[in-house]
């Protein structure tokens, strides 16, 4: 509804002008007023927080608040596992760069997968430069005892004069572990030799 106070204004300052104003077109005032006021207030209702308050409930997130805290010494059990897990491998800062710099180690590259329900899968790799006159890897598996990484079977390894030299088998292992590859990795020309040594990620086997 529009204030009435509004139409006397607008006819008080029409007859201070010397300007007397139709009473008759008073209806028709009031109409022409009430188009943007009804407009405005279906846009309110239309836009829910245009032109009036609203409550809404607290946003939370479920993920985050729903989880427990812990510590960052507290380890989480995996199903099965007959350990706690290891800590984060740590690898080798600057590996890349290091190995963009080498005159004969090209690249060295591992990794670990479970092969059928009791086995895992061992790659390793070698690359070499034209520059080299000899090439090798040697790769072992890992198996965390819940306090210490320990050799779990043999090693293998393969070398030769190409540029190309890789590992590549299962082997059985004990499930409730985790399990990890380590791997060196080597290029020479002569009596020049350059060398790598890394770790795989981590991979638990469930009883």
């Amino acid at each position: 509804m529009v204030p009435v106070s509004l139409y006397t204004y607008v006819t008080h300052l029409h007859t201070k002008r010397g300007i007397k104003m139709n009473t008759n077109k008073k209806t028709h005032f009031f109409k022409l007023l009430a188009i943007p006021a009804i407009a405005l207030v279906t846009a309110s209702f239309a836009a829910p927080g245009v032109g009036q308050a609203s409550e809404s409930a607290p946003v939370t997130d479920n993920v985050f608040t729903a989880l427990p805290e812990r510590s960052l010494n507290e380890s989480v059990m995996e199903p099965g596992a007959l350990t706690p897990p290891p800590p984060p491998t740590l690898y080798y800062e600057g590996f890349a760069s290091s190995l963009m710099a080498s005159q004969y180690l090209v690249s060295a590259y591992s990794n670990l997968s479970t092969s059928g329900n009791s086995s895992l899968q061992i790659s390793a790799e070698t690359r070499s430069s034209a520059s080299a006159s000899q090439s090798g890897v040697t790769a072992g598996l890992e198996r965390w005892t819940g306090s210490d990484w320990t050799e779990f079977g043999s090693t293998r390894t393969k070398s030769s004069g190409i540029a190309y030299n890789n590992l590549n088998y299962a082997l059985s292992v004990t499930k409730g572990y985790y399990y990890r590859i380590k791997s060196d990795h080597w290029a020479s020309s002569g009596i020049n030799k350059e060398s790598r040594t890394i770790y795989s990620s981590t991979v638990f086997v469930p009883n």
